[in-house]
């Protein structure tokens, strides 16, 4: 046979996966120097399933290599940003119109959840905790659509926009916010999937991705070499 027996997934892989997620979430900052050493203390592992692991992520363009073999998260231009966020509009929509043809009550009431845990976050002021909740209820959603395929495009568009997703992030932590408006686009959206109208979810995810664009984009535009503090890693799970 062409094939083989499936194995588990190896330590290399799951060290690719969390230093990913890690770069989805915003974790890391645009421009910051990462030594591989330093990965590995803070995953708990030796330097070669980082090794591996970095290879994989520069070769998708999520780091970049740099004099003494020193990793950085590219900085993407405003130019570059504005492209990516176009591109995540237009799947993200998709994404979200196919998710409310498909959606069952338990993922709404997971994206539900996670919104409450926005709020949460941005009355403790817990900026690590808004990141990974921002990130796991768009990748909710995109998972809800049923495709493989647009999950795999838009995992690519946040691996390269997910340095600077920090700047809108910190700046809602330090605006009033009121916990479970309904006007917020994350709560609109989980309206509209929960009435599976697909159009109306489509419009909030939109909003939501535009929003934040033009903040970014303009921050972008007047400091192109700024970057947010870096957010820490944790040991694989």
């Amino acid at each position: 046979m062409p094939v083989g027996p499936l194995t588990r997934d190896t330590l290399e892989d799951r060290v690719y996966a969390q230093i990913r997620d890690a770069l989805m979430e915003g974790r890391f900052a645009a421009g910051q120097p990462i030594t591989l050493r330093a990965l590995a203390q803070a995953l708990g592992v030796s330097l070669t399933p980082i090794r591996h692991a970095s290879s994989r992520l520069v070769a998708e363009g999520a780091l970049s290599v740099g004099p003494n073999r020193t990793l950085s998260v590219p900085a993407p231009t405003a130019a570059a940003f504005e492209e990516i966020s176009a591109m995540r509009q237009l799947l993200e929509g998709l994404a979200a119109e196919r998710a409310a043809e498909r959606i069952d009550e338990a993922e709404i009431g997971e994206l539900e959840r996670l919104c409450d845990v926005m709020d949460q976050a941005y009355e403790a002021q817990d900026l690590l905790g808004a990141l990974r909740a921002n990130r796991a209820f768009h990748a909710g959603v995109h998972r809800a659509g049923g495709s493989a395929i647009l999950v795999a495009h838009l995992d690519s568009l946040w691996l390269r926009a997910g340095a600077v997703v920090p700047i809108v992030i910190e700046q809602s932590l330090h605006e009033h916010f009121i916990p479970k408006d309904p006007n917020h686009p994350h709560r609109r959206v989980v309206a509209a999937l929960r009435a599976r109208d697909g159009k109306a979810a489509k419009r909030a995810l939109v909003c939501d991705i535009a929003w934040a664009a033009d903040l970014i984009v303009k921050h972008l535009a007047e400091h192109p070499a700024a970057a947010s503090g870096p957010r820490p890693m944790t040991r694989t799970r």
